[in-house]
């Protein structure tokens, strides 16, 4: 699975792949992890 955001920007990470086992790669962690964070708040 890979999401693309058309919005070019520093603080929005691109080439954001998700394995299809469930793998992710670097942007998708960094991705996740701020996503995780504001879940908690």
């Amino acid at each position: 699975m890979e999401f693309y955001c058309a919005t070019v920007s520093k603080l929005f990470p691109r080439n954001v792949h998700i394995m299809y086992d469930g793998k992710m790669n670097k942007a998708a962690t960094q991705l996740y992890k701020e996503f995780e964070n504001h879940l908690k708040a």
